[in-house]
């Protein structure tokens, strides 16, 4: 983890759909094709939150989340999200909580 610098590879349909990417590139490794994209940082959420609550992650600054519970009103009802059940910093803790990939454990 050290030598990514925190920033560690995962496959790419983990990544959030609001995921924004900076650059992509492809390359052969072993004679395969292999596509490497540099995303933004953003919050990750659980699978079957609805659109407007994923809207509202995308729009989060992970850097900024310093809580492990948020409140929000979509078309008069509250919501309470908690981080680690609903909503992650990041896709990494996302997969390690959920043991969606087994090598990042």
């Amino acid at each position: 983890e050290a030598r990514f610098q925190c920033a560690i590879p995962v496959p790419q349909k983990c990544a959030p759909s609001w995921s924004v990417f900076l650059r992509s590139d492809s390359a052969d490794i072993g004679g395969s094709k292999v596509e490497v994209s540099i995303c933004r940082p953003a919050v990750a959420g659980r699978c079957g939150l609805s659109d407007e609550v994923g809207y509202f992650l995308s729009t989060l600054e992970p850097s900024n989340l310093d809580g492990s519970a948020l409140s929000i009103t979509v078309d008069g009802k509250d919501i309470s999200l908690s981080q680690g059940e609903d909503f992650w910093v990041n896709t990494v803790a996302k997969l390690r909580a959920t043991k969606a990939i087994s090598w990042l454990e």
